[in-house]
């Protein structure tokens, strides 16, 4: 079940933190180009920034593995990146579906064994602003991987 909220989602991650939610996650997408530099993925930089530093550490890692990084993911701070985006700017679609749900089944499967109750925190339109992607469809992928959790969706009022 998805829910639609107003608010900031990284403050609502921070939240949930403080609450003593150790099962809410947010999650986002970020390109393979180790760069967070706008919307959320910059905010996240800034406000969370170990989420970052696993986000560069696992590209770093990939790359030395000579393995694409497309369709995998990292997590920090109750921060999962997903990479699914090899490039990033905007005027064309940057989000590559087939590697989102890739990342996003992969992600599932991380939390898989937590106990019942947890939550996902979604910045509204994750994938669509600058990465061009359509929201139904990004929407009907975190459906189908995250079945069975609380879906919470933050657009800023």
């Amino acid at each position: 079940m998805i829910k639609y909220l107003k608010g900031d989602a990284i403050t609502a991650l921070q939240q949930a933190q403080l609450n003593g939610n150790t099962n809410t996650y947010l999650i986002h997408c970020c390109n393979a180009k180790g760069v967070m530099g706008s919307g959320i993925a910059k905010s996240i930089k800034e406000r969370i920034p170990r989420a970052y530093e696993e986000y560069k550490w696992h590209l770093e890692d990939r790359e030395l593995c000579g393995a694409c990084p497309m369709g995998t993911v990292s997590y920090g701070d109750d921060v999962i990146n997903l990479i699914a985006q090899e490039n990033y700017g905007t005027g064309k679609r940057q989000v590559h579906y087939g590697y989102l749900s890739e990342a996003l089944r992969r992600a599932a499967i991380l939390f898989s064994s937590y106990e019942q109750g947890r939550t996902l925190i979604v910045p509204y339109k994750m994938c669509c602003d600058r990465a061009g992607g359509d929201w139904d469809v990004v929407v009907e992928l975190l459906e189908v991987a995250f079945k069975g959790w609380n879906i919470e969706v933050y657009a800023k009022a």
